[in-house]
């Protein structure tokens, strides 16, 4: 199904829009129903995600809108994959002089036999 850049913008700022915040706290305790209005291809956006996430279009929706704070864990790899990154940029200038400098050796090696 082919979504064009607008519509999935849009499906995606009216995913945020939709959601009132009025006593959440705890869903399984207590909920209310929440009534939007969109376009026939959101209405469908919002079905294909939730059957391809295999979840129900309510859960899609709150899943998507609710602000979860990373965990410490989360916050941790981070980090690692930040420092990952780094040591590989690093590591990889030194690959490419180190064939540099073997390069040159090598040329001039061969230029004095």
């Amino acid at each position: 199904m082919g979504i064009t850049l607008a519509k999935y913008y849009n499906a995606h700022y009216n995913a945020f829009m939709l959601v009132i915040y009025k006593g959440f706290k705890d869903m399984s305790v207590k909920s209310e129903r929440i009534t939007i209005l969109g376009t026939p291809d959101f209405k469908a956006f919002l079905t294909s995600e939730a059957k391809d996430e295999g979840v129900s279009v309510s859960e899609l929706v709150r899943s998507r809108c609710q602000v979860v704070p990373p965990s410490d864990d989360e916050i941790a790899l981070q980090e690692l994959i930040r420092l990952a990154a780094e040591a590989t940029k690093r590591a990889t200038a030194s690959l490419d002089k180190g064939v540099r400098d073997a390069e040159t050796t090598l040329a001039e090696l061969r230029g004095v036999s």
